[in-house]
């Protein structure tokens, strides 16, 4: 074999093993399909569109209606070899032959697989799990050093803290609002103390 023949030879096997090892457009497509659905949480809110399939789809789907939905929530969720590509699968948006629940997202930031706590953990009280979340009843005032709350600071179960709060709520007054009064409450040896209500 020649020096001119080699080298034709060396490039023909490496062109071939080269695109040996390139997935195509559609293989590496495929295996983002999920074989089964998976429950989930949602971690930014979204929109759902209702849609009423046609044939052939790209043609003749209708969108009847469209939800939001906040962080927080669970439902099961698939992703499957068709033209949608994020769809719901429990509770009220549940898909079916009649109509589906499609996500319009990319990327997989907006859920997490399982299902997690709504809330966490937070000085004895709760705190919002996930940024967008819209369930806070209690948030801290970083000018004036006080908590604000429609409730009462004993009462911890009720209580939910805005996402990202770090204050210790024990440290500084704690204001609960009505639309007629205010209470100012403070904590010292290990009890929390009515300070009295101005109207």
């Amino acid at each position: 074999m020649n020096l001119h023949k080699g080298f034709t030879l060396a490039a023909v096997t490496l062109s071939a093993s080269l695109f040996l090892t390139i997935p195509s457009p559609a293989a590496a497509a495929f295996r983002q399909y999920w074989a089964i659905n998976h429950w989930v949480t949602i971690r930014k809110p979204i929109t759902v569109s209702k849609i009423k399939p046609g044939y052939p789809s790209y043609k003749n789907d209708k969108v009847l209606a469209t939800y939001k939905i906040l962080p927080g929530a669970h439902y099961k969720l698939g992703r499957p070899s068709s033209n949608y590509d994020w769809v719901l699968t429990s509770g009220k948006y549940k898909s079916s032959s009649k109509a589906v629940y499609s996500v319009t997202k990319h990327g997989s930031n907006w859920y997490q697989i399982g299902k997690h706590p709504r809330y966490k953990k937070f000085h004895g009280y709760r705190v919002e799990a996930y940024n967008g979340m819209k369930k806070f009843n209690t948030s801290y005032d970083k000018k004036t050093h006080s908590t604000a709350s429609y409730l009462k600071p004993t009462q911890k179960k009720q209580v939910i803290f805005k996402y990202g709060s770090h204050v210790i709520p024990t440290k500084h007054k704690w204001d609960v609002v009505s639309s007629k009064k205010i209470t100012a409450y403070k904590y010292s040896n290990k009890k929390w103390h009515n300070l009295g209500t101005n109207d």
